[in-house]
């Protein structure tokens, strides 16, 4: 069977560079009025035939031809087998084949296993316009768009996962349908053509703050035309080329130098990839050789205990003399090896959560599961990226929060010209330490959490070969292990059997409260008869800026 390929234009090359970042961010969208054809279907008087063909069941509108615009449906598909359930964003109208139905055009979305493509059929000829791959389609809504210009966009859970264009001319016809013997698809949706671009972000309303090696923007959020689909994400330019997508209202660069000037356009999208933009300019600080906040912290930021500060404090709180930072960690974990080698898992906090500048106020701490401000862990790696391709540097964070950039690249070997002496190999995602211990960091947060992106290491391993084993819990709208930060498990040499071969030195209990996205710790427990044995609790709060004026900034948890 011939095949025909669509390139993607330069119109669509800005949009199209989401793709190569495919995080599946479930996100609320703002549907404003938009108004649908119609909603979960079936609806006897649209569907004029349901029958299989072939192996292929159909719900495809004949008698009530629409403006081709939005097909979703609602699906749940085992990656193990060949069950394929499909969205016709055009069709023409159907034709009888054997007693069966059968369509002579359409473009439709299709999703077998963990693949999602756009898909054309016209006169013999299939068309194969874009496909992605995704790590699940357990109870997803699948959403597709056709733009009046024949570009078509697809998202999962409301995440922009593939664009490709030239599709358009394939029929009036709209519906849902499945192949080899797969189920129904679950409340189908059809909806018009969005063809209005969203409002711009006002100049005046976006707050900007430089420093010396970071750029941070923040915006109010954008409105959508009163019939439009409403706002899917946010693209940042920076001098012209694409530097970020984003589903939050501020965006930190830290790619930037000393003393330049920059450029950044922010332009909110709707589901049809119509969009506004607002252009802005900023220029970074000469660097700061000495005052309060040197400038090789990436956001101006002095947190954690580094190798190279000045303290004041007693017990596990200490106070940092330059920048005033409160530290207080607490190492309630202590995995051990078998030469007496031993790794702290501290239970940390830093008190520089905000910023106020001629930009506004700034908002840095987050609670992925520990309470707002808290983290438990031994260590962990981000990458910092110049544009959604290519890594700038590494941050390497420390049990206690101190972070040093790791930028000295060669040839994907990261090491740091801060007095600290680790070096990353970003080839096997391996940091190695000066005594030849080494961890590896088979774990990162899911697009979905707090710290995305962030990655905390799974094994640690000693110069004889003695390994400590670290898993982690599931992200919230995740479906693999060891895609957040909190950890579930940690097994050293100590570890005891507790049933199937698995072997467990510590465990970690969590709680998903009411109202709340992602679970909190309640509990550490172990199997060895030690005192680390902890219970936690939390108080829900509102989360108010404590600088003038007193903002409300949503709510949170606090550890008590």
């Amino acid at each position: 069977m011939k095949r025909a390929i669509s390139v993607v234009p330069a119109s669509f090359y800005r949009v199209a560079a989401v793709v190569a970042m495919a995080t599946f961010v479930p996100l609320t969208p703002a549907f404003a009025q938009y108004t649908y054809y119609y909603l979960n279907l079936p609806d006897p008087n649209f569907l004029t035939y349901h029958a299989y063909d072939y192996g292929t069941g159909l719900a495809v509108s004949n008698t009530y031809p629409t403006s081709p615009g939005e097909a979703d449906m609602t699906i749940s598909i085992n990656p193990s087998n060949t069950d394929t359930e499909i969205a016709y964003l055009a069709a023409s109208p159907y034709t009888f084949v054997g007693g069966g139905v059968g369509l002579n055009s359409y473009l439709a979305v299709e999703v077998t296993g963990t693949t999602v493509a756009v898909v054309g059929y016209s006169q013999g000829t299939t068309y194969n316009f874009a496909a992605a791959t995704v790590s699940s389609f357990s109870s997803a809504v699948v959403r597709g768009e056709l733009r009046t210009d024949g570009g078509v966009a697809v998202y999962v859970n409301n995440a922009l996962v593939l664009t490709c264009s030239g599709a358009g001319g394939f029929g009036n016809s709209v519906g849902v349908g499945w192949a080899n013997y797969g189920g129904y698809p679950g409340s189908p949706a059809f909806g018009p053509p969005d063809a209005i671009a969203p409002n711009p972000i006002p100049a005046s309303s976006i707050g900007v703050s430089a420093g010396a090696t970071y750029v941070d923007l923040q915006w109010p959020a954008a409105t959508d035309d009163p019939n439009g689909t409403g706002i899917a994400f946010y693209q940042i330019l920076r001098n012209g080329q694409l530097l970020a997508t984003t589903t939050s209202l501020s965006y930190s660069d830290t790619t930037v130098v000393p003393a330049t000037s920059y450029s950044y356009t922010i332009s909110p999208y709707d589901f049809f990839l119509n969009y506004a933009s607002t252009t802005i300019n900023a220029t970074t600080q000469h660097v700061q050789t000495n005052g309060p906040f040197p400038s090789t912290i990436p956001d101006g930021r002095r947190v954690g205990v580094a190798s190279t500060g000045a303290y004041w404090g007693a017990g596990n709180e200490e106070i940092d003399v330059m920048s005033g930072n409160v530290n207080f960690s607490a190492p309630i974990l202590t995995a051990m090896q078998r030469n007496s080698a031993s790794v702290a898992f501290k239970l940390s906090y830093n008190s520089q959560n905000w910023r106020q500048d001629s930009g506004g106020t700034w908002q840095f701490g987050e609670d992925s599961g520990y309470g707002y401000g808290w983290k438990l862990m031994a260590g962990s790696i981000t990458p910092v990226l110049s544009n959604p391709w290519t890594v700038s540097y590494f941050l390497f964070t420390d049990a206690t929060g101190a972070q040093y950039r790791l930028d000295q690249n060669n040839n994907n070997i990261w090491t740091s010209e801060q007095s600290v002496y680790v070096t990353f190999d970003a080839n096997a995602d391996v940091l190695y330490f000066p005594d030849g211990t080494h961890w590896t960091f088979g774990c990162t947060s899911a697009s979905t959490e707090p710290d995305s992106g962030v990655m905390y290491p799974t094994v640690m391993e000693d110069t004889n070969g003695n390994q400590v084993f670290i898993t982690y819990q599931t992200a919230t709208g995740a479906d693999w292990s060891n895609s957040s930060s909190r950890i579930s498990s940690i097994n050293d040499i100590r570890g005891v059997n507790i049933g199937g071969g698995v072997y467990q030195t510590y465990a970690f209990s969590y709680t998903t409260f009411s109202g709340d996205s992602i679970p909190h710790l309640t509990a550490i427990s172990n199997n060895i008869g030690t005192g680390e044995a902890y219970t936690f609790s939390y108080i829900a709060s509102s989360l108010d800026s404590p600088i003038s004026p007193y903002t409300a900034e949503g709510n949170t948890r606090l550890l008590s």
